[in-house]
């Protein structure tokens, strides 16, 4: 089960996204965060996955972020 922590709307290169983090427990056990972003062109829908445990979560924002901002719809 998860459960949404924030959603938000943001621009990624041009393109419409949702931003959206959710707190989740994997089935062993492990709790961990995952932020989502959703976005679509004409033709495609496309997901970035970030997923850190728990603890971890927001020191990886800076790395999220790397990866996120250099996704380009071709």
């Amino acid at each position: 089960m998860g459960q949404v922590i924030s959603e938000t709307d943001r621009t990624i290169n041009g393109v419409s996204a949702k931003d959206m983090v959710y707190s989740i427990s994997t089935t062993s056990g492990v709790a961990k965060k995952e932020r989502i972003i959703a976005m679509q062109d004409t033709s495609n829908r496309y997901y970035i996955v970030c997923s850190a445990p728990t603890a971890d979560f927001d020191r990886q924002q800076s790395n999220f972020n790397l990866i996120i901002d250099s996704f380009k719809i071709q």
